[in-house]
Parts: C-alpha cells; structure tokens; sequence
C-alpha cells in the first residue's frame, strides 16, 4: 500500500511539474469594443468602472508589454474612467484589441512610470 501510495505521489508530481512548464496563452475576454460600450451605457457603467478599477490594482506600477503607468496619490476612480473612456473615444480604431492594453496605454500617456 505504501509503495502504492508512493507512486500515485509521484505520478502527480510528475503531472504537476509538466503543467507548470507548458507556456501560459494569454487570455483576453474583454476587448476595447466591449470596455467603450460599458464605458458609454449608464446601466453598464458599473462594469467599465469595476474593469478599470480592476486592472489598475494589478497593472499600476508595472510594465504590460510597452506601457508602464503609476497613477498619482489622490486620484478618483472618476478620473480614471474618464481617462480611459477619452481614449477610447479618440481610438476607435484600437477597439479590437485587449481592453487591458487599451488602459495600459490611455494611462501610460497621462502617468507614465518615470
């Protein structure tokens, strides 16, 4: 039973570690047509505020692919949505893209990392 056990063991940690080497695909659910559309629809504000808000806590202060921002003491969650929603409306022809590069970028123009 021991040895048993010791194999099942193995067998998972063999799994474990393949899995963790195999290269991570990005994923992208939310696209820039998708933020400007919950950006611009007063039921669906929440959403776009909810997106940002989300993406600044894990983005603010790295770099994401070209674009690094650091938003500044003090700033209001309104501001930031106005900012992204301003670039998206500037932009329609990034719309396709990986809203979370949209936001890197429209936040990288007003804050860049220094």
């Amino acid at each position: 039973k021991r040895e048993e056990a010791m194999r099942i063991f193995v067998a998972a940690l063999v799994l474990l570690i393949g899995m963790g080497s195999q290269p991570k695909a990005e994923v992208n659910l939310v696209t820039g047509t998708n933020l400007h559309e919950w950006c611009n629809d007063k039921d669906k504000f929440a959403m776009c505020l909810g997106y940002i808000l989300g993406e600044v806590d894990v983005m603010d202060g790295q770099k994401y692919h070209n674009f690094c921002f650091k938003t500044p003491v003090g700033v209001t969650r309104q501001q930031l949505a106005n900012i992204v929603k301003g670039w998206l409306k500037r932009r329609p022809d990034a719309h396709h893209f990986p809203a979370k590069l949209l936001v890197a970028n429209a936040l990288d123009e007003i804050w860049p990392c220094k």
